[in-house]
């Protein structure tokens, strides 16, 4: 190999780094992704429960719907109970995103004596380690909805996305309301870090004597994660591709007067 090839590799990497930055990997260390949800209808002594529920085994895709559904009958009434949990959730080396969406819905018919119940959970938790001084982003949001007619109860509501520091015992992000758009960025350290979401709704009413009655409620969060290697010292990169190149000079000059 001529000397002057001995230099390729170096200006080679010293190219790599002034090109710029690259997406930074993260390490898994732990995840619980789960979904569960459950409904009960009653209508006097008949009675219907339902529930389901499942759970993200690995770090692989996780893409899940239970929607467990309960119906009572009898004597012309009708009471109808049914929660819904989802969640999408993708944990790469280079992003993790996540949604997971809620709901419940009730509906009674006249007259006393029905009774209606329903609640859903997903819940997203992912622990990783950062491995280099990166840039971050995240984005997202937490959204409820809450429709009732016939004087009915309004379900209860709560969601959530935190964004921890563990090496630090710090919090970096924890939305503050349920119904909230969210962007922000940084740098972060090399360390170990936990994303956490959840969405749930409850919903509980008695039939009416005269007037039916329905309850639709939901809940949800998503939120997209992203992080970038820092770039090196544009002043170290340039060192190296001016060090590299003199080196070639220097090396051809060397073999042209020995010529």
């Amino acid at each position: 190999m001529a000397d002057s090839q001995k230099f390729l590799p170096v200006l080679g990497a010293a190219l790599a780094i002034a090109a710029g930055p690259v997406w930074g990997d993260l390490v898994p260390i732990s995840q619980n992704r789960q979904v569960d949800a459950s409904g009960t209808a009653q209508v006097g002594n008949v009675v219907d429960l339902q529930a389901g529920s499942t759970s993200a085994p690995d770090f692989s895709l996780f893409n899940a719907v239970v929607d467990p559904l309960a119906v009572a009958v009898g004597g012309g009434q009708v009471a109808i109970a049914q929660g819904v949990a989802s969640q999408i959730s993708s944990l790469n080396l280079k992003s993790v995103l996540a949604q997971g969406t809620t709901s419940v819905g009730l509906t009674l018919t006249p007259p006393t004596g029905g009774a209606a119940t329903a609640s859903a959970n997903s819940v997203f938790q992912y622990e990783f380690t950062l491995t280099v001084p990166s840039n971050y982003w995240l984005t997202g949001l937490v959204d409820t909805v809450a429709v009732v007619t016939g004087g009915a109860a309004l379900p209860i509501f709560s969601n959530n996305v935190l964004f921890e520091d563990l090496g630090q015992a710090s919090i970096l992000f924890d939305s503050a309301t349920f119904d909230e758009a969210f962007s922000l960025s940084g740098v972060l350290d090399p360390g170990t870090y936990r994303l956490s979401a959840s969405a749930s709704v409850m919903g509980s009413q008695l039939s009416d004597a005269t007037t039916s009655r329905t309850v639709t409620g939901i809940s949800s969060f998503e939120f997209d994660f992203k992080t970038k290697n820092l770039p090196e010292s544009n002043t170290t990169a340039a060192s190296i591709v001016l060090g590299a190149l003199g080196g070639i000079s220097w090396l051809r000059r060397r073999r042209a007067s020995t010529r």
